[in-house]
């Protein structure tokens, strides 16, 4: 009984391990601590700097999953000791915050004399401090509505304007840190022994000890809401979930080759194909998989002119009605996939299918009024 209660023990040790470590989107290069608040305030990186809980209770976090984020009510916090490896002179803090406007002088995080996130009056900044006194120094960003949002600051401390804002991904001001001393502990929702308690929920706190990239702080935001390069489809069109950023939507089945002047964030194909997109948002590019835009069943402009015969057929196909089509721009044949197993000459009105594998194929002609597709059998 005593080794199946120690071969339980160590199982349940093993899961609660596998399931409490920091998301693949986070940059672990310098990561000093992470607090997903899964159910706990343990930081998940490999320093181990655990929070203890005064008063916050656990809530759902921005996607909905319960017991992920912790709920301030003006009279919590949560601190996290004063290890040397939370001692930091350049670095990176972060936390996604719902807040409840209670406006004052209010502490998301900090580290006092060393490093924090603070409000005042609902505008995003840090608390500077000189000896006894300090000054707040805002980013310019007033929060005054209780949604998600992602608060992150980049510093060097005493480099002139080495210190940078961002809201929601993207920078918004620069400023001077001088940190002071590395004499406190780190306190979520308040400065003690102030007070300065925040009110809201609070999840996600990271630190780094170098300065993240533009590119890194853009994948945090992205991820850190589900939106990293996807698309959406409606029948034929793709459309690139995520707005105000440059695109270039790519042909899969090419080794994804620029498709010439498809650049708007929605893209609809003229042939059966897979399809994705480069989004580049503030510099940063990332690709979407894959998505297969499939026309069989739709009808064609000019399926009462275009035809193909004999069908099925064993060696070569021959195109009825080319001719009578305006600006062809390309012939190809594809698997009933979506796969480009052959192009042919636009010119070309008999092809030969002696290669290919018996079964089902595509014909797939694009010109200046659209598009004609027609299923085949190779026997």
């Amino acid at each position: 009984l005593y080794m199946k209660n120690l071969l339980l023990l160590i199982a349940v040790t093993s899961s609660l391990n596998i399931i409490a470590q920091v998301p693949n989107y986070v940059p672990t290069d310098s990561l000093v601590a992470w607090y997903g608040f899964n159910g706990n305030a343990n930081d998940e990186s490999v320093n181990t700097n655990d929070g203890t809980v005064n008063g916050a209770t656990l809530t759902s976090d921005r996607f909905g999953n319960a017991n992920a984020a912790f709920d301030f009510d003006g009279n919590d916090d949560i601190a996290c000791g004063n290890d040397a490896s939370l001692q930091i002179e350049t670095g990176t803090i972060q936390a996604w915050i719902a807040s409840n406007n209670a406006g004052g002088l209010l502490a998301v995080l900090n580290k006092r004399g060393n490093y924090n996130i603070y409000f005042e009056d609902n505008e995003f900044g840090i608390y500077q401090y000189d000896g006894g006194s300090g000054v707040f120094k805002g980013s310019g960003v007033f929060i005054n509505d209780s949604d998600w949002h992602h608060l992150l600051i980049t510093f060097q401390s005493n480099v002139v304007n080495g210190t940078r804002f961002y809201f929601d991904g993207a920078p918004v001001k620069d400023t001077t840190w001088n940190t002071r001393d590395h004499l406190y502990d780190l306190t979520a929702g308040n400065h003690p022994p102030f007070s300065q308690f925040f009110q809201g929920v609070i999840d996600d706190i990271g630190i780094w000890s170098r300065a993240l990239t533009e590119c890194e702080v853009q994948g945090l935001y992205n991820a850190g809401l589900g939106t990293t390069a996807s698309v959406t489809q409606t029948g034929a069109m793709l459309n690139a979930a995520q707005t105000g950023a440059v695109y270039q939507w790519l042909d899969c089945n090419d080794n994804n080759a620029i498709i010439n002047g498809e650049t708007n964030q929605s893209y609809t194909p003229t042939v059966t194909g897979n399809y994705s997109v480069a989004v580049n948002m503030h510099g940063c590019v990332d690709t979407s998989t894959c998505y297969l835009v499939d026309y069989t069943g739709l009808s064609e402009l000019y399926s009462e002119i275009v035809s193909i015969y004999p069908n099925p057929a064993s060696n070569k196909i021959t195109i009825n009605g080319l001719n009578d089509l305006t600006d062809i721009k390309k012939i190809e044949i594809t698997s009933i996939t979506g796969a480009i197993v052959r192009k042919e000459n636009i010119t070309n009105s008999v092809i030969d299918i002696s290669m290919l594998n018996s079964g089902m194929y595509l014909l797939f002609i694009s010109h200046q009024n659209g598009f004609e597709k027609i299923s085949f059998l190779k026997e």
